[in-house]
Parts: C-alpha cells; sequence; structure tokens
C-alpha cells in the first residue's frame, strides 16, 4: 500500500468513467464504420450488378 495507490483509491470513479466513455465512444464509432463499410459494399454489389 503506497501513496500512490491510496490517493488513487480515494477518487477511483473519475477515470473508471473518463475510460468507460472513452471505450464506448471507441465501440460506436467502429459500429458506424462496419455499418458504412457493409452498406458500401451492398451499394457496390447493387451498381456491379
Amino acid at each position: 500500500m503506497d501513496g500512490g495507490s491510496c490517493a488513487g483509491n480515494l477518487m477511483p470513479s473519475k477515470p473508471l468513467m473518463f475510460k468507460m466513455k472513452m471505450l464506448l465512444h471507441v465501440k460506436v464509432n467502429y459500429v458506424i464504420n462496419l455499418h458504412e463499410l457493409k452498406i458500401g459494399s451492398l451499394a457496390n454489389e447493387a451498381l456491379t450488378q
């Protein structure tokens, strides 16, 4: 138990919330990119047929 971990335990919510928000943001962007890729490939298939 050093001073750093003790200080971290006093306010664990803020970094955790920040990490969760960042993860959510990355996940949402990933899903959006996947949908755009799917739509793009579907449009390409429709155009080439």
